[in-house]
Order: C-alpha cells, then structure tokens, then sequence
C-alpha cells in the first residue's frame, strides 16, 4: 500500500469514529460530564452535556418569535422633523441594541429636563417611516445623537453610547448663544496718508 492510501484510510477511520462518538450510539463512547466521582450509568445517561461539546444548546428562537416579541410600530406616513424654534436633539436607536437600551433612560430624563427649551425625536432605525431620516443623517451605527439648530441645520453628530453628563452638556451647548464675532478696531490712520 502507498503510504497516501494510508493516510486515507487512517483519515476514514477517525472520521467514522468521531461520528460514532457525537451520534450517542450503543456502544459508543460518549463523554459522561457528571461529577467526579460518580460511576454509576443511571448518573451518566441523566448528566448535562458538556458546554465544549453542545456550544448551541439552549432555547432556540426563530425569526418569528423574535418579532413577535418586538412589535413595531410603522405608520403610514413618513416621520418628519418640523421647525418650531427650538433646536432639536434626535437619537437613533433600536430596541436589539444594548447601548441604546442602557442609554434611553438617560435621554428620557432630559427629555424631560429640556422639553420646554428643546424638541426630542427618539426614532427607531427599524421602522419604514425613519427610512428617509436614517439615510439622511447616515445613521448606520447606532446609537447616534444628531442635534439640529433651531433652523433645522446639523450641528453636531454623537456616534456611539453617552452617558448623561455628556449628553446634558452636549444639549447645553447646543442652547448656548452663539458667540460674537471679536471686532478688531480699526488701525489708526496713517500720518503719511
């Protein structure tokens, strides 16, 4: 025999070994995970698989489930941001994102701190009516807090997860006066002109 032809047949052998193993067969040697110590077969066949060799076990959830757990909401209409005079703060989010879930809280307290002074948008990236709003201000990471002048123009993008303090000053900033330009006087005239 060649020794490629053994390496073949070597390889055919592990593969159906480990293929008796994983199937749980009779007469296979499945790995027992009870605890040191215990022998017995009753404690063997009722022991928890190994987490190394079940890495998937657990609950299963389809798509389905999923989304029936999340409703969300999609209205009809696209959602628009209106000029009223005041600035606006709007955050991006998703109710899958971590971050934006441990951040809505803190953006909820403001809302409620700066409701007379600033209009609140929290839009969800998931929904068909902040399509065009996602797009525009390319909120493709979330979380991310855009804030817009009273006119509707952008002036400041926060990607990523802020903590309050960071989000108050952010908005602090935002109602701040614009400062003045520094007028330089103008030189004194020249004797020689």
């Amino acid at each position: 025999m060649t020794l490629r032809r053994v390496r073949i047949i070597t390889l055919c052998g592990c593969a159906l070994f480990l293929a008796a193993a994983c199937s749980g067969s009779p007469g296979a040697a499945a790995p027992c995970t009870s605890s040191p110590g215990a022998t017995s077969a009753a404690t063997c066949a009722t022991a928890i698989p190994s987490p190394t060799r079940h890495a998937f076990a657990g609950p299963k959830h389809t798509l389905t489930a999923i989304a029936g757990a999340w409703p969300t909401s999609t209205p009809l209409e696209p959602y628009q941001i209106i000029r009223s005079g005041k600035p606006h703060f709007i955050e991006f989010h998703a109710r899958w994102c971590s971050a934006c879930n441990a951040m809505l809280p803190a953006v909820l307290r403001l809302q409620q701190q700066y409701q007379d002074r600033v209009d609140f948008h929290i839009l969800n990236v998931d929904s068909d009516a902040n399509r065009a709003l996602v797009h525009k201000y390319k909120a493709y990471g979330i979380p991310l807090t855009v804030l817009l002048d009273a006119e509707g123009y952008l002036v400041k993008s926060l990607a990523g997860q802020r903590d309050e303090a960071a989000l108050a000053a952010a908005i602090e900033w935002l109602l701040a006066p614009p400062a003045c330009p520094t007028v330089t006087p103008p030189p004194p005239p020249c004797d020689a002109c």
